[in-house]
């Protein structure tokens, strides 16, 4: 059965999943047990302040859902630092503000972790060109700009 408060909390013990459903609370949650495969799910509440901070270990992830708002006062929004494991990534549908670090999420000093976040993929960029003789690749342009005799001439001096 899953962990469903009170909220605020500092979590040590074993649960299948934290629920953080329909509620609203100044401080945060953090997690120093073990949480298994539900992870953290936070549904349609809002943290004012501390945020959701993990030092434990969390099989199944973070969710945040669209109609979420966490507030880091101090610190991240989401802190996951100092941990053993962390598997399940971080998922964030809703608003998340930060504290004083200004990191909506951080990550920080682990010693195994799985995927953590999930963003999708990023195309690799097309490398830049570069002049002949610095680089691998020439310009394919006749004309290469600062050369003057590249500028047309002007009025009827064609």
């Amino acid at each position: 059965m899953a962990f469903t408060g009170p909220y605020p909390t500092v979590f040590g013990g074993n649960t299948p999943a934290m629920l953080i459903s329909a509620t609203t609370f100044a401080g945060g949650v953090t997690n120093v047990g073990t949480i298994g495969s539900g992870g953290i799910s936070v549904i349609s509440s809002t943290l004012l302040s501390g945020g959701v901070v993990d030092t434990g270990v969390i099989s199944g992830g973070i969710k945040v859902d669209a109609r979420s708002r966490i507030v880091g006062s101090g610190g991240a929004a989401i802190d996951v630092h100092d941990i053993t494991m962390f598997a399940g990534g971080i998922s964030n549908g809703g608003a998340l503000a930060a504290g004083l670090s200004l990191d909506g999420i951080r990550v920080a000093s682990f010693a195994e972790i799985m995927p953590l976040l999930t963003t999708p993929p990023r195309k690799e960029a097309t490398p830049p060109m570069s002049t002949p003789g610095r680089g691998t690749r020439a310009r394919t342009s006749t004309c290469r700009p600062p050369r003057p005799a590249c500028r047309r001439p002007r009025g009827g001096d064609a």
